[in-house]
C-alpha cells in the first residue's frame, strides 16, 4: 500500500501539518536522508539531529532496538524498508534508546511517498509513543504470570493435601476392614459352633423350637454376608490379587443381588496395566 499527496512533503503546508501532530513525525528523501522532523520526534529520540546528514540516515534516534530487545541498524527500520521496498509499515513495535540511556516504546507507521507516475519522491515515518501502554501491559502480564504460579503451587498443595487425605482414608478402611473380619470373624465362627450344638439338643429335647433356631442360625449367615459386604467396600482384598475386573465384576453381583437389580458390566478387551492407587480410584469411583 502506497500513499499519494497532493501536498509536496518538502513545502510549507505539509510542514506545517506536521508541526502540530500530537505525535513523532519525520521525512526522509530517496536516499533516506532525514528532510523534516517535527518536535515530538525529537522528544522520541532525545536528540536533534541535523537535517540531511549522512550520519542519520532512515532515523534520528540514537539506537533502535526490536521489541524483544535485539539491536537493529538504521537500514533495517521500518523507514528504510519503505524506501526500499516502496512498502507501507503500520503499527510496527520499535525501541528507540535515547542518549541519556532511556528506552521509549512506540508504533511506527512509514509510508512511502509516490508521484502520479509511480516514481519515489520519499517516506514519512510517523511515530507514536506507547510506552505507557506497553508498561501496563507488562505489569498486567508479570501479575498474570504471579497469579498463574499462585494457582499451580496451591493446586500441587491441594493435590498432594487430597491425595494424603486419601491415603489415610484408605488406610483407616483397611484397618477397619481388618478388625472386622479378625473380630466379628472369630466371634461369628464360636456364635455358629454354639448354635449347631444347641440345635442337635432342641431336636431331642424340644423339637418345637428347632425352626426358631434355624431360623436364628439363617439370621447369623446373613450377618456374616453383611459382613463381608462391608468388609469388600472398605477394603477389596480381590484388588490386591486378581486386579481391577475381577473386582469390579464381584462388586456389580453383590450389588445386584442385594439391590435385587438387574446389573451389568462392561469391560474393555484390553486395559493396560494401573497403578495400585489408580486401581483402587476407579473402583471408588465404580461404586
Amino acid at each position: 500500500m502506497s500513499l499519494t499527496l497532493s501536498i509536496e512533503p518538502g513545502t510549507t503546508e505539509y510542514r506545517r501539518l506536521l508541526e502540530f501532530l500530537p505525535v513523532g513525525a519525520y521525512t526522509c528523501d530517496v536516499e533516506g536522508l532525514i528532510t523534516y522532523y517535527n518536535p515530538c520526534a525529537a522528544l522520541l529520540w532525545g536528540r536533534a539531529p541535523k537535517l540531511n546528514d549522512p550520519a542519520d540516515r532512515f532515523c534520528g534516534s540514537f539506537r533502535l532496538y526490536s521489541i524483544a530487545g535485539h539491536p537493529i541498524s538504521h537500514e533495517e527500520c521500518w523507514m528504510a524498508l519503505a524506501l526500499k521496498e516502496r512498502k507501507e509499515y503500520r503499527k510496527e513495535e520499535i525501541v528507540i534508546r535515547r542518549p541519556n540511556g532511556e528506552q521509549v516504546v512506540a508504533l511506527a507507521h512509514a509510508t512511502p511517498f509516490l508521484d502520479e507516475a509511480g516514481a519515489l519522491l520519499g517516506a514519512i515515518n510517523v511515530l507514536v509513543d506507547i510506552t505507557n501502554r506497553k508498561s501496563a501491559e507488562n505489569a498486567l502480564q508479570r501479575s498474570h504470570d504471579e497469579l498463574a504460579m499462585t494457582v499451580s503451587r496451591r493446586t500441587e498443595q491441594l493435590t498432594a493435601l487430597s491425595q494424603h487425605l486419601l491415603r489415610v482414608a484408605e488406610e483407616e478402611k483397611q484397618h477397619l476392614a481388618a478388625e472386622l473380619h479378625d473380630e466379628l470373624g472369630s466371634l461369628h465362627a464360636v456364635l455358629g459352633m454354639e448354635l449347631e450344638s444347641v440345635l442337635k439338643d432342641l431336636r431331642s429335647r424340644a423339637p418345637e423350637l428347632v425352626q426358631r433356631q434355624a431360623n436364628a442360625l439363617r439370621l447369623l449367615q446373613q450377618a456374616r454376608d453383611v459382613k463381608r459386604r462391608i468388609i469388600a467396600d472398605l477394603h477389596p482384598v480381590t484388588l490386591d490379587h486378581l486386579g481391577l475386573v475381577a473386582t469390579l465384576r464381584e462388586h456389580v453381583e453383590r450389588w445386584s443381588r442385594t439391590a435385587e437389580i438387574a446389573a451389568n458390566l462392561q469391560v474393555a478387551s484390553k486395559i493396560p496395566p494401573l497403578r495400585k492407587d489408580a486401581a483402587l480410584a476407579l473402583f471408588r469411583i465404580a461404586q
